[in-house]
């Protein structure tokens, strides 16, 4: 249950992140989960990357593979979590309730755990460059 509800934390501040500018408003529920997949897909390549490196396969052999199935896992968890349903109202409408110091915090970590991410990403494709074969 923990995982779930961090899972739609990190959504909460997105959504919440992309009602502060009257540039970002409308249709911030896809917006939101838009910023998850990106997110998610640094977390993916950073991963194909670093499986490329530790059993050094060029790019090509397994990366095309598990690239697609890391894109559709990422694409079936969102439509799980947030198309199917408006279960996520339930958690905005939760998270809304929290006393503020609680939602800084909770904001810290979710910026901190974007910009690792982020590193992460760009780290690997510094260890593994893409090649001009």
């Amino acid at each position: 249950m923990l995982v779930k509800d961090s899972y739609y934390y990190i959504f909460y501040k997105f959504y919440r992140f992309l009602q502060l500018s009257p540039l970002t408003k409308g249709n911030t529920k896809f917006k939101a989960v838009l910023f998850l997949i990106i997110v998610e897909s640094w977390m993916a390549f950073s991963l194909i990357n670093y499986y490329d490196i530790l059993f050094s396969k060029k790019r090509g052999t397994i990366s095309s593979s598990l690239t697609i199935s890391l894109i559709a896992a990422i694409w079936i968890i969102k439509w799980f979590f947030f198309i199917r349903n408006d279960n996520w109202r339930n958690y905005v409408e939760k998270f809304d309730k929290w006393p503020k110091a609680k939602n800084r915090r909770g904001t810290l970590i979710v910026i901190l755990i974007v910009l690792l991410l982020l590193i992460n990403f760009i780290v690997s494709f510094y260890l593994n460059p893409l090649s001009n074969d």
